[in-house]
């Protein structure tokens, strides 16, 4: 199973890499989405090591964004 896991701002954003790690473990692929709040939370390295693929880090509604991540994303999913 394809799972897209989104991280924000909360401090349950802690739980966040067992959880990728246990889904990976279970065999699932996993993708990470992280916020700019939930990255003061929690590493975007440490994600990326427990799901095994780069995290999704930038904001799609930023004026500078030109990447279509998050309609691929969703699609993968």
């Amino acid at each position: 199973m394809k799972i897209c896991l989104g991280v924000t701002g909360s401090i349950a954003a802690y739980r966040s890499p067992d959880l990728a790690k246990e889904w990976v473990k279970q065999g699932h692929l996993v993708q990470v989405v992280l916020t700019s709040a939930a990255a003061q939370l929690v590493s975007a390295r440490v994600l990326s090591t427990f799901s095994e693929r780069p995290v999704i880090l930038e904001d799609p509604f930023a004026p500078e964004y030109s990447s279509t991540d998050h309609i691929s994303t969703a699609r993968w999913a």
